[in-house]
């Protein structure tokens, strides 16, 4: 049983209907020269040839070239070269949003490719991945380790259910409305890795308030502070009040990224339009923190107070509101 590579060397013709990219006719030859065998080796390459040159058409923004191509690919897809179908897929997905999305979230799309190809060539996780994730939800779907991008849909229909718990029960129903897709986005940061959730929630609709929360939560555990921070002043404007998902508060969470912006009197602004008994210890030591930064020490040390008041035994608290007083 020659190799395909082999079959190529030995015999022009063959390798003429390969050069000349006349895949159809290279089959035919294949199988009438008793090389069925071969046949497979051929439609991988034959693909993978059409599947590149539609991702090359894509990024020179030529559509109607890129729909050429994947038909063609399409004529030699096989269970063996699914993977290769899937990453195609992927990259003209990739370019055509970092084509036509604002430029902050074409910024997050290239830190989530970039972040992936490490992660494929064997670099760790960032750590910020793990923020987010919620292995709890992943071993109830039955999901860990799954590439979810390789399921059909009706694989992930089933998990609809438990991505909808675990969001508070007035952002819930919309799991159900915004499908698969959303369960895919969900299902990827919970398991830590939100670089894989991008492409999804980039083309889900962005007036959603729960795709605005995720998108928030995706570009935070990539690193980028600004799109995070403006697709959580969205996530508000659509659903119009603040929400704890898990242990998350979004309005705790927007201050924190209005100070990781630099804007520490809006971090102050928010935190203050939240109920104190609501926030618990940390965010209420950082509004103390910001006060201060900016001169308002008195404002500061009336938080402290209030908190020590209500909890004596934060020496901590109590120790920054002596040095506040000194």
């Amino acid at each position: 049983m020659p190799s395909f590579d082999r079959l190529q060397a030995a015999h022009r013709d063959l390798a003429r209907l390969v050069a000349e990219r006349d895949y159809r006719a290279a089959r035919e030859w294949l199988e009438a020269h008793d090389h069925a065998d071969a046949v497979v080796t051929l439609d991988v390459h034959a693909a993978s040839a059409w599947l590149w040159e539609a991702e090359e058409a894509c990024r020179k923004g030529d559509r109607e070239r890129m729909n050429a191509c994947l038909t063609e690919a399409a004529r030699f897809r096989r269970p063996e070269n699914a993977a290769r179908f899937r990453e195609a897929r992927r990259q003209i997905r990739q370019v055509t949003l970092e084509l036509t999305s604002p430029f902050d979230w074409a910024e997050v799309l290239r830190v989530a490719s970039y972040h992936r190809q490490q992660m494929l060539a064997g670099e760790p996780a960032p750590p910020r991945y793990a923020t987010f994730a919620h292995p709890r939800l992943i071993e109830q779907v039955g999901l860990a380790g799954v590439d979810l991008d390789a399921l059909e849909a009706r694989d992930l229909t089933t998990a609809l259910d438990a991505v909808a718990a675990a969001y508070p029960e007035e952002l819930a129903h919309r799991v159900r409305r915004l499908g698969v897709p959303f369960a895919r986005c969900a299902l990827w940061i919970a398991g830590g890795r939100p670089d894989l959730a991008v492409l999804d929630l980039l083309e889900l609709p962005d007036a959603d308030p729960l795709v605005c929360l995720e998108r928030a939560r995706v570009a935070y555990a990539l690193g980028l502070s600004v799109p995070a921070a403006l697709a959580l002043t969205d996530f508000l404007m659509h659903h119009g009040r603040h929400v704890v998902v898990r242990r998350l508060h979004t309005g705790v969470f927007l201050a924190q990224l209005a100070h990781a912006n630099g804007d520490d009197a809006r971090a102050v602004d928010i935190l203050q339009s939240l109920p104190r008994d609501g926030i618990g210890r940390r965010p209420v030591l950082l509004l103390a923190e910001l006060l201060e930064g900016l001169g308002r020490q008195d404002e500061a040390a009336k938080v402290l107070r209030a908190w020590s008041d209500d909890h004596p035994s934060d020496d901590d608290a109590a120790e920054r509101l002596k040095h506040l007083t000194l």
